[in-house]
């Protein structure tokens, strides 16, 4: 079955293989249990897909098939696949965040073009977009990898996010536990050791090397709870770009 979606991204190259290259600029490998091995390249000419490929790849994507084939039918939600640890990825997380198109490109080939507007309230929900979004998932797979209880056992507390818009309104919450187990992350609140208020683009600027100390010095961010656990927000941080494992 992933065999027949694979063959329908192929067959949209001819015409939509230069606009998907400018849109992914990247090699995808996908790794599928028990369907096989698929190298998709939208990096190089305009596209070409190749079963059992064995080159370089900018980003692999471990999964289910049954959970591949909710994607192609856009009837699974990305980001909820990623926060449940059933979506696995090494590589380049930009990337990671331009599956859409490839999928999208599947669904026009099998006609299934009404599928794309039951697909976008997850992809494009209510409101301006937010840049963190994207990171915070980023942190999801990583709780959900083995990595998961090394950072438990180096942060050993639960940290709420609240998120704030360009206006400095609340736009989002997370709570990520790297107190309990392996650790989760929920976008819900809940009871947490410590609060951190930061509007979108500063938790971006934080997650690309800024000083969290100078950040609350000039009220950036300002926190609730245990100081102690805030000292560890550079380990908290690292999530965003951990080493890559599979």
């Amino acid at each position: 079955m992933s065999a027949a979606i694979f063959g329908q991204i192929e067959a949209a190259l001819p015409s939509q293989g230069a606009e998907l290259v400018k849109k992914v600029k990247g090699v995808v490998k996908f790794e599928i249990a028990g369907a096989g091995n698929w190298l998709v390249d939208l990096k190089n000419g305009s596209g070409s897909v190749t079963q059992d490929g064995t080159g370089r790849a900018d980003l692999t994507v471990k999964m289910a098939e049954s959970d591949f084939l909710a994607l192609a039918a856009g009837t699974a939600n990305p980001q909820s696949l990623f926060m449940k640890g059933k979506i696995k990825t090494k590589g380049s997380m930009a990337i990671a965040m331009k599956l859409g198109p490839i999928f999208q490109s599947a669904q026009s080939q099998a006609g299934a073009a009404p599928a794309a507007p039951a697909a976008a309230p997850a992809a494009a929900p209510a409101g301006p977009q937010l840049q963190s979004t994207p990171l915070f998932e980023q942190i999801g797979a990583v709780v959900n990898s083995p990595a998961g209880a090394e950072y438990v056992q180096k942060v050993k507390g639960v940290i709420q996010f609240n998120i704030l818009d360009a206006n400095k309104q609340p736009a989002k919450t997370w709570l990520l536990d790297l107190k309990n187990g392996s650790g989760s992350l929920s976008d819900s609140g809940g009871r947490a050791d410590l609060t951190i208020t930061i509007m979108d683009a500063d938790f971006v600027a934080l997650s690309q090397g800024a000083n969290a100390q100078q950040m609350f010095m000039k009220g950036k961010l300002k926190t609730k709870g245990n100081m102690g656990l805030a000292m560890k927000m550079s380990k908290v941080m690292s999530m965003v770009n951990p080493p890559s494992r599979l």
